[in-house]
């Protein structure tokens, strides 16, 4: 009986929500979940960054980035094998999720042993021991992780957000809340950034087991682990090289400047990372499962990707010319006055964003269709173009570094649209078409905002910085309504939107409607009301 429950169970986590008739509906509802979620993510994230930046040094940070940039690789064995398989199949029953489950437990375990025989070789490679016993520390807390990954993925693949954002947001604030403790009450120096991986690990991996009712059971009956863990395996060098391509440059400048220039390179970046995941990471959540049910439609795939590319170029768009016009006010208000070396750091890596919030989407490209070894070339070139501009630059410290990453990155956009485009229903003529009028406002957005800047340098950087911000986002905010109203590449969305908010409100009326009737309803039951008269006795009216 227990096992007739536990099989019922399992398939009942396994099965997707809905017909698939409202997948539009469905997208936009985990859209709007994800954003919520990411922007709760964003102040817990901006809070804790400011926090522990006025209670740790830079060379805290920075040593425990070069231990970071070791354990990240383990990254790159878990999700291709679980996430990206789970959610791109067109069915998965319990033997491809027990598969998927211990390959990822497997991988987490192996992953922690050979970091932690390679600790050693990351001391001596950065010059301090320090990093050894930080990978080890952090190499523990992989198996951790890995074990929640099928959770995750089945919630993705499902399109349960609310448990899933749920359990990453409470995950967060857990880790950053218990890293100010520890940085606050103890003076535990970088090992509260250490406490802050391992709680919010813990939590996170508690949480999705308790939302995701799907649970592991031994039987792989039907299913080949080759055939099934193929498509990820397929993803795995392409995953490689984007761990290359996001930790490199800190590798680099550890190894030739030390902690502390690592320190005031990797917190601009992260700080940057924080408007990036804002941008991408509702739309990753939502767009490539949404797509992948999809793939066998072009015309229903097209549409999907077209929207979804349009607004993600309004919103980066925007976003990326106020952080180009007040970059110093940010950092100030951020990180306070002693992390100066930060601000034109910040301000060079801010521009890649006009670029690299628009290739986020070839990934939805690849992934949706399947289409690994279009990713795996893509990769390779783009890997290749930025360890060239690394290799150029190193010598000249961590802001020449950022100079090679943003213009690498703007001069990858052109290749990386058309190979994509290539490789799916949607032209290069189309993309380009969806994205010219956003990335115009939000470039002369930014070029006003900074020639402001420059005409305020009398005025304190906080208040010139808000006047910038101000005046950069009132300018494309203006550009964003013409661009919205007028430009016809945006018809489908704005016509959808409509929809959306008329259907809102006649449900909210039929609701009311509904709720005056069972009012009604309710009064006639309980019959007439009862007064008395004068004499006091009772008299029905």
């Amino acid at each position: 009986m227990l096992k007739l429950a536990r099989a019922r169970t399992n398939r009942a986590a396994l099965a997707p929500q809905g017909d698939g008739s409202d997948l539009t509906g469905r997208t936009a509802h985990g859209s709007a979940v994800a954003i919520s979620a990411q922007l709760a993510r964003v102040v817990v994230q901006f809070l804790a960054l400011a926090g522990l930046a006025r209670l740790l040094t830079p060379a805290d940070f920075g040593l425990v980035a070069m231990a970071n940039a070791v354990t990240a690789l383990s990254a790159v064995f878990i999700e291709p094998g679980v996430t990206l398989t789970t959610v791109q199949r067109r069915e998965l029953d319990q033997a491809a999720s027990n598969i998927l489950f211990y390959a990822s437990a497997a991988i987490g375990l192996v992953c922690m042993a050979l970091l932690v025989a390679l600790a050693p070789l990351a001391g001596w490679f950065f010059a301090d021991d320090r990093v050894a016993g930080l990978v080890i520390a952090l190499a523990a807390s992989i198996p951790v992780v890995a074990a929640g990954r099928q959770h995750a993925a089945i919630l993705r693949r499902t399109m349960r957000w609310k448990p899933l954002e749920l359990s990453s947001l409470v995950g967060q604030a857990a880790g950053a809340v218990c890293a100010l403790a520890c940085a606050w009450f103890f003076h535990s120096g970088y090992m509260a950034l250490v406490v802050q991986v391992w709680v919010a690990a813990v939590v996170t991996a508690g949480l999705l087991w308790w939302w995701c009712p799907w649970r592991p059971t031994l039987g792989f009956k039907g299913q080949a682990p080759g055939a099934v863990l193929g498509f990820g395996a397929s993803f795995t060098l392409s995953q490689f090289l984007s761990y290359l391509q996001r930790q490199i440059d800190d590798i680099l400048i550890g190894w030739r400047w030390g902690a502390a220039p690592l320190g005031f390179y990797n917190r601009a970046y992260l700080l940057l990372a924080i408007p990036t995941q804002l941008i991408t990471a509702p739309f990753n959540a939502t767009i490539v499962p949404a797509l992948s049910r999809v793939q066998a439609e072009p015309e229903r795939w097209r549409r999907i990707y077209l929207e979804a590319l349009g607004l993600t170029a309004m919103v980066s768009s925007g976003i990326t010319a106020i952080l180009i016009a007040c970059s110093d006010a940010v950092i100030l208000i951020t990180f306070g006055s002693h992390w100066d070396q930060s601000r034109e750091i910040f301000l060079t890596l801010s521009v890649s964003l006009f670029s690299l919030n628009l290739l986020a989407t070839v990934n939805w490209i690849y992934v949706s269709l399947g289409r690994g070894k279009s990713l795996m070339v893509w990769s390779i070139v783009s890997t290749l173009a930025l360890l060239l501009g690394f290799a150029l630059a190193i010598a000249g410290g961590p802001l020449a570094m950022a100079r090679a990453y943003s213009g690498t990155m703007l001069l990858l956009f052109l290749p990386g649209m058309f190979l994509a485009s290539r490789a799916s229903p949607v032209s290069f003529a189309q993309v380009l078409r969806q994205v010219a009028f956003p990335l115009g406002a939000g470039i002369a957005s930014a070029l006003f905002g900074r020639f402001l800047h420059g005409q305020l340098g009398l005025f304190a950087p906080i208040v010139s910085g808000v006047i910038v911000g101000l005046a950069t986002a009132t300018l494309y905010g203006g550009a964003t309504v013409m661009i919205w109203r007028l430009d016809p590449c945006f018809d489908p969305v704005r016509q959808r939107t409509r929809r959306v908010m008329q259907d809102v409100l006649l449900r909210r009326k039929a609701g009311q409607a509904a709720k005056i009737r069972l009012n009604l309803a309710k009064f006639a039951r309980s019959g007439p009301a009862r007064h008395r008269d004068d004499d006091g006795v009772g008299e029905r009216h």
